[in-house]
């Protein structure tokens, strides 16, 4: 892990929820943060490796209106590096699926204080849950983004079911 204390990071972010995601990360190290906001989801989602390599834990998010709200859209453009017109956003910035569902999970719950709580499916922790049509782990990565949620599980509680 690199020592982000009395740095500065310059974040580029399509969307002030990207821009304070990846800022809370910096911020949780001791790095005061610029940000710098980009024209597009993807050109954010460019450096979603880079801060993996670096040791910064970044995470994802789906802020409707401002992007969809559809995570698997942000999962498949993590893995697959394309966007929702196919056009290439460099392969050299794709990460894993389960790395990629860390970003949309744990990740999120760390910047903010509560993987202690939250994030990841351990005793003692929020039942928060949810049950898939396609095991996105094993499934052609380019059908991630049609992925649909079949049961919502929120503080061990049923609150959605697929018809």
């Amino acid at each position: 892990m690199l020592d982000f204390k009395d740095k500065i990071a310059v974040i580029t972010g399509a969307s002030r929820s990207i821009g304070r995601g990846i800022a809370l990360a910096f911020a949780r190290e001791g790095c005061t943060v610029v940000i710098n906001y980009s024209k597009s989801r993807e050109e954010a989602e460019e450096v979603v490796n880079k801060i993996k390599e670096m040791g910064i834990v970044a995470s994802g998010n789906a802020d409707w209106p401002i992007c969809s709200a559809n995570v698997f859209e942000g999962i498949h453009v993590c893995v697959n590096r394309t966007s929702e017109t196919g056009q290439d956003l460099g392969q050299n910035q794709a990460i894993s699926v389960m790395d990629a569902i860390k970003v949309y999970t744990w990740n999120g719950a760390y910047i903010t204080f509560e993987e202690d709580i939250k994030g990841s499916i351990e005793e003692g922790k929020l039942a928060d849950i949810v049950i898939l049509d396609t095991d996105i782990l094993t499934c052609d990565p380019s059908e991630i983004v049609n992925t649909k949620v079949l049961t919502t599980i929120l503080d061990g509680k049923l609150v959605y079911q697929r018809d």
